[in-house]
């Protein structure tokens, strides 16, 4: 999970804003054993991190993409 995540942010923290600096920290807060399941499709992600205009988690659609174009949580982004 290291790995992936470090990959991640190598790859994309120079072209985030502030905004989303603080949704990636927010998002490294949870646990590997949520995380892990999210990404990989095992476990839904939570529809507001998708879903509220105010509260959507830019990063982590980013990271969703990052790890599968095709994820099934992508669907649910309106």
């Amino acid at each position: 999970m290291n790995s992936l995540l470090g990959c991640f942010v190598e790859s994309h923290l120079a072209t985030l804003n502030d905004d989303q600096v603080q949704q990636l920290s927010r998002l490294l807060t949870h646990r590997d054993v949520v995380l892990y399941p999210w990404l990989a499709g095992k476990a839904p992600v939570p529809a507001e991190m998708l879903n509220e205009p105010n509260d959507r988690n830019e990063v982590m659609v980013m990271l969703l993409r990052y790890v599968n174009p095709k994820h099934p949580a992508l669907k649910q982004i309106s």
